[in-house]
């Protein structure tokens, strides 16, 4: 696959997009049921959940920009564009564990990588010979579904990803509260 060739990256980003809907939805029922048989673990496994949610909604949005890229129509880009826009609310996420953790070398290179890899994919659609591949948008009486419906599923995927920005701060403070629980635990009946 080029990166030059709009099409083929299109079929990429399906294929990438689908993938991740599929491991996160097994993901997602695994810790549903560990969620309904064990009353001990709700907490950790209730963020877990919202993390699959929200790899879900990134999956969707990955398989939206890939059938909008694949049309090579001017609204194919700019729907992929207003997925990349979209897409930078997820990084709220990782901002927020950089802030909180203190400076964190991982949490910030991660927030970095995150934007970085957005503002490379913002200047590849934006490039002129990647534009010119783009055919412009004529009257097309039956619009697919990706045109009609990607407004709509774009504003459930900000709702989310503004909606679960705290999930990798909640999920990291109570997996360390559950250790040091744990560890206290072993120094009691260490004692005794």
């Amino acid at each position: 696959m080029r990166a030059d060739d709009v099409h083929a990256v299109g079929r990429g980003l399906r294929v990438v997009g689908l993938l991740l809907i599929g491991v996160r939805a097994v993901d997602a029922l695994l810790n549903g049921l560990l969620y309904a048989g064990s009353p001990y673990m709700r907490g950790i496994t209730r963020l877990r959940l919202y993390g699959d949610i929200r790899g879900m909604v990134g999956g969707a949005l990955i398989l939206i920009a890939g059938n909008a890229i694949s049309t090579r129509k001017e609204w194919g880009r700019v729907v992929a564009r207003n997925v990349v826009l979209v897409s930078s609310l997820f990084g709220l996420s990782t901002v927020t564990l950089a802030i909180s953790s203190g400076g964190d070398t991982q949490a910030i290179s991660s927030a970095a990588g995150w934007y970085v890899a957005l503002a490379m994919i913002w200047f590849w659609l934006h490039r002129p010979h990647i534009q010119s591949q783009f055919q412009a948008d004529g009257n097309d009486a039956q619009a697919p579904w990706t045109r009609r419906l990607a407004p709509i599923a774009l504003v459930i995927a900000g709702i989310v990803a503004v909606g679960t920005w705290d999930v990798e701060v909640r999920t990291r403070a109570l997996e360390s509260n559950r250790s040091a629980g744990s560890s206290a635990g072993a120094g009691v009946s260490a004692e005794q």
